[in-house]
């Protein structure tokens, strides 16, 4: 799966010089985990999702990535017509936000489990998580992404959600 090559070649893959703050996450155990668990990850994916550039951001974000890859708990569909271009990016910081883009897909189906089967509120969450994670790096690091700023662009004004709906579409 060429999306989930690119996301595994994206841990570790940013170029940014981290402000002082230190996350301090533990990566989860393998195998099945328990409510309180999984509701501890949820919150560890939201702390890496606000402090995208913490000084342990990319070993944080590579244990959730993996633990995420092998978790009996949460599953999540990646939608390459949503985030396609970012896929052909070759901007620096493209491999942080299609990671963060994935696991904030998982803190949703963790967050409300309700919807975990609705695959346009599944992807629209991940990209909620993506943009703001991109508005922090876009701050903090002049991060420049031609795709994600259209994006806040449609978000502005109001045709974000018929986006990720026409999108995900493709992807079912």
């Amino acid at each position: 799966m060429v999306v989930a090559a690119s996301l595994l070649a994206a841990c570790g893959g940013s170029r940014a010089v981290a402000p002082a703050v230190v996350l301090g996450i533990e990566a989860p155990p393998p195998g099945p985990l328990s409510q309180t668990q999984l509701t501890a990850v949820a919150r560890d994916i939201r702390q890496l999702e606000a402090h995208p550039l913490a000084t342990d951001a990319e070993p944080v974000r590579q244990a959730l990535f993996f633990w995420l890859t092998g978790s009996p708990d949460v599953h999540i569909s990646l939608c390459p017509a949503l985030v396609g271009p970012l896929l052909e990016s070759d901007t620096p910081y493209a491999p942080l936000l299609l990671t963060q883009y994935t696991l904030s897909m998982a803190a949703f189906t963790i967050e409300a489990p309700e919807q975990a089967e609705d695959a346009v509120a599944v992807a629209g969450a991940g990209v909620q998580g993506m943009l703001h994670t991109y508005r922090i790096l876009h701050e903090q690091a002049r991060a420049r992404e031609p795709f994600l700023n259209t994006l806040l662009g449609r978000e502005k004004d109001g045709t974000l959600d018929a986006f990720i709906d026409d999108r995900v579409d493709e992807c079912e």
